[in-house]
């Protein structure tokens, strides 16, 4: 039996995960670089109504609303991701907290002299724990955002994405290495098709999240989107002709060059995305299905719908196995 990639990343997550919060709860101390500068950053402005804990890194206080399902609006979850990223610094040394600071209440009275620095107190620990924290940090991070509901394929990438660029320039160079080693290993072991594509076809996202250098140009963008639809519906009770199969194709490479060029249906999309970001929800899925009424998109709209749907996660796994055998 051979396993989807999915699976076995979510596997290894959560063994890194759960050996991390065997460290964690061993020292039970908040891991920050530096409090004063989470409290005045925009960061910490833009969301007042968090408080920081006493027994948990930022990283997953903040992360945990993804997985509650809070942060629907995309740039307040990229603000959450960088944030968290910044403020999970692993350098050698570690912020204690008096044990009578737990209380939310508590921490709100004491917020001030909390963030100054004058409850706390640092300590000096090993480089090699400061790496090992490192190394499973990172992984947990980016494995709350990859359980949460809105964890797709072109979420997870950017979460992904922007933790290996922070550590690109970690001042440390052990961290780098065996950082960039571990995100290197993870990427490789995804199903990279689907989680690119899942990406380009976000219409809030598009192309913007790609530099001259990465070359996705748009015949290169077909060739996945066709590799990835080629896989989906290669499979046994598919009856139709190679004939009929190209045309599909076609038609979907046609749609979909629209699409990225913002042509035709899509025109009209690009025109008002301003003003349907003020007052509608950020949700990929309502874009594509209010274009599912134009026949010469409509094949192209219900396959993206279906990649904007999985979900890369246990629970997700076990519903696009369904579908799949479904359909």
């Amino acid at each position: 039996m051979i396993w989807p990639p999915q699976l076995v990343l979510i596997l290894k997550l959560c063994i890194c995960t759960f050996l991390h919060l065997k460290v964690h709860n061993e020292v039970q101390a908040l891991y920050i670089q530096d409090l004063e500068n989470a409290r005045t950053s925009t960061f910490a402005n833009q969301y007042r109504k968090i408080v920081l804990p006493s027994n948990y890194y930022v990283a997953c206080c903040t992360l945990g609303l993804f997985h509650r399902g809070e942060m629907q609006n995309k740039s307040h979850r990229k603000a959450y991701c960088k944030g968290c990223v910044d403020y999970h610094q692993l350098h050698a040394s570690l912020v204690e907290v008096p044990e009578g600071l737990d209380a939310p209440e508590r921490l709100q009275a004491n917020q001030q002299r909390f963030s100054s620095g004058r409850t706390c107190q640092r300590r000096e620990i090993s480089p090699d724990f400061s790496l090992q924290t490192t190394l499973f940090g990172g992984l947990q991070a980016y494995f709350l955002i990859f359980r949460c509901a809105l964890g797709g394929g072109g979420l997870v990438l950017l979460s992904l994405a922007g933790i290996y660029l922070h550590f690109c320039e970690h001042p440390i160079e052990e961290v780098q290495v065996g950082m960039m080693k571990c995100l290197e290993k993870r990427w490789k072991d995804c199903d990279q098709p689907l989680y690119l594509v899942a990406l380009i076809l976000n219409p809030f996202e598009g192309l913007s999240a790609f530099s001259d250098k990465a070359g996705m140009d748009h015949f290169k963008c077909n060739n996945l989107l066709l590799q990835l639809y080629r896989r989906i519906i290669d499979h046994p009770s598919n009856t139709d002709l190679p004939t009929e199969r190209q045309a599909k194709e076609c038609a979907i490479s046609a749609a979909f060059f629209q699409y990225l060029a913002s042509t035709g249906p899509f025109k009209a999309w690009k025109d008002q995305q301003e003003s349907y970001e003020e007052f509608m929800e950020k949700d990929p899925i309502l874009v594509w299905s209010a274009l599912e009424c134009h026949d010469d998109v409509a094949k192209l709209v219900r396959f993206t719908k279906m990649v904007l749907q999985f979900v890369l996660h246990q629970a997700g796994c076990e519903r696009l196995f369904f579908r799949l055998a479904v359909r």
